[in-house]
């Protein structure tokens, strides 16, 4: 009977083995040792595989194949090497996977959670020029822009370039910047600045807003327009240059509803476009000083049909070209109080809600939601106006009867 190898190592740790049986089983010992070593030592080798652990019994003395550890050998080798393989392949995947996933998913998953420019609003339209067009229909008379380029560097970072695409003086001036993790850096922090607060005679002046402004700065003394009073600010008009184009605000001597305001520009000042400067009935405090918001909108059409925006809540927040069959019958539309009321309550309410945005450009959204609602119950009330002059104009503008005071900036 043949003594198996797992009963010879028995005896052999019992000392239950002769002299040579025990020399033997030593020799084997050392022998299977030399082998873990060797593989072991060996970079091309790692681990053992399960199925070569099936043989449990073997064979010591006598009909001992001889090239039984040669195929024991390979078996380990080829075994082992198979573990290496399936092991670099998966190793390999992970980091493919994980390069991918940091070169292509990771950034797109950061922009999610900042204001994204380059989201798509039409079909050749992004979601800073919608915004940016508001804005400064809302905020910056005689600087629309309309059109924003966007480089997505991801990451929520992204190169903007705003275009310029008209031009009332010959000058086109596209203003660089940078927006990063929802923080706007323009180059050129003037060029889309709000006009001062005392633009118009209006700022800040106290007593029943009513009566004509002239009459209540007789009563109070007060006036702090950037030329001064009425006789500083027409000589100031005078010294103006001939050949320049200039951005005038005009204070209104009362403030007038809005058809009314209308009518004198077409009847007397024959302006036909102006960015419309609207009473938000905002007041200092609880007092009757009169903090104007300086928040308006141009009486002309804007037509984008590129864009896209829901136009059941935003009603007109810009006009399609295929709106109307006559472009006359769309000016006559804005000459009445119900479509413009509507139109202005649109750009006041979208603007309100793009709390991202607003948060960029450092404006309060409780502010327009708050003008917004004013006007919805009250009507559309003008008590200023901005437009495009010569000097010419501008001092034509300054002796009707029904403007207070004009002062100008040069037109960027």
């Amino acid at each position: 009977m043949v003594m198996t190898y797992r009963k010879l190592l028995e005896k052999y740790k019992q000392n239950e083995l002769d002299k040579e049986q025990a020399a033997d089983v030593e020799a084997e010992i050392e022998k299977h040792e030399a082998i873990s070593e060797y593989l072991y030592e060996d970079t091309k080798i790692l681990g053992l595989d399960d199925d070569i652990l099936g043989n449990k019994d073997s064979d010591v003395f006598g009909n001992t194949n001889p090239s039984a550890e040669t195929d024991f050998t390979r078996l380990i080798n080829q075994s082992i090497r198979k573990s290496f393989l399936k092991l670099g392949i998966s190793v390999f995947t992970i980091t493919v996977i994980f390069m991918l996933f940091i070169q292509f998913a990771l950034p797109h998953i950061v922009s999610s959670f900042y204001y994204n420019p380059s989201k798509k609003v039409g079909e050749n339209a992004n979601q800073i020029s919608r915004d940016m067009a508001v804005y400064t229909n809302l905020f910056v008379p005689g600087c629309v822009r309309d059109s924003v380029s966007v480089e997505e560097n991801g990451y929520a970072d992204y190169d903007i370039c705003i275009n310029q695409i008209a031009s009332y003086n010959g000058n086109f001036t596209n203003l660089m910047g940078r927006i990063k993790k929802g923080k706007l850096i323009l180059y050129d922090v003037n060029l889309l600045k709000r006009p001062s607060g005392n633009v118009f005679g209006w700022y800040q002046v106290q007593g029943d807003h009513s009566k004509a402004l002239s009459e209540l700065v007789n009563q109070t003394q007060y006036n702090m327009t950037p030329w001064g009073g009425v006789e500083q600010s027409s000589n100031y008009l005078k010294e103006l240059d001939d050949d320049e184009m200039y951005v005038a605000y005009v204070t209104l001597n009362h403030i007038m509803k809005y058809e009314d305001f209308n009518s004198f520009l077409e009847s007397k000042a024959d302006i036909q476009s102006a960015w419309c400067a609207v009473d938000t009935n905002r007041f200092w405090s609880q007092s009757s000083m009169i903090q104007i918001e300086n928040i308006g909108f141009w009486n002309t059409p804007t037509n984008f049909n590129f864009y896209s925006w829901n136009k059941e809540r935003y009603p007109n927040l810009y006009l399609e070209d295929d709106s109307y069959e006559e472009w006359d019958e769309l000016l006559n539309k804005f000459k009445t109080e119900a479509f413009t009321k509507e139109y202005v309550i649109s750009l006041l309410r979208y603007m309100a809600e793009q709390k991202s945005f607003l948060k960029m450009m450092k404006e309060s959204s409780m502010t327009l939601s708050n003008a917004a609602d004013y006007i919805e119950q009250n009507g559309v009330s003008i008590y200023g106006f901005a437009c495009l002059v010569d000097k010419e104009t501008a001092i034509k503008l300054n002796n009707f009867e029904e403007v207070y005071q004009v002062y100008c900036e040069m037109l960027r």
